[in-house]
């Protein structure tokens, strides 16, 4: 039986790859530490969703997000979340459809958890 720390951080997982898809700042910033370190899969390195977001929206569109696998490791007040992705959507208005290794840092708080790092690389990428 999954413990309330483990529901929280899966439900968490799922909220921010659905804020994503929809693109939805609001969802995003409050799933998220303000200093969270991402690492974009062009290796560029941004601290903070506020940073991330300015090119964003405006160069990816994400249609779909396919969990082809995930494994999740809980410690005492975080987890860290490894999966593989399938993508599809707009990447700089054209489609493309990837393969991405994702690993996401959670911090989890007594009623909610926030990322406070995330890197993505891309394992295959084929234009459709």
């Amino acid at each position: 039986m999954a413990s309330n720390f483990e529901n929280l951080l899966l439900e968490s997982e799922q909220k921010f790859i659905q804020a994503l898809i929809d693109i939805d700042y609001k969802k995003l910033v409050a799933l998220t530490h303000p200093k969270a370190i991402f690492v974009t899969e062009s290796a560029e390195t941004f601290s903070g969703i506020i940073s991330l977001h300015t090119d964003y929206a405006s160069i990816i569109k994400i249609q779909s997000i396919e969990l082809l696998d995930r494994k999740v490791n809980f410690h005492d007040n975080y987890a860290i979340v490894s999966s593989i992705e399938k993508r599809l959507g707009l990447l700089n208005n054209i489609p493309v459809q990837s393969e991405y290794a994702i690993t996401r840092v959670w911090k989890c708080l007594p009623k909610k958890c926030i990322v406070i790092s995330g890197c993505i690389v891309n394992r295959k990428n084929t234009r459709n």
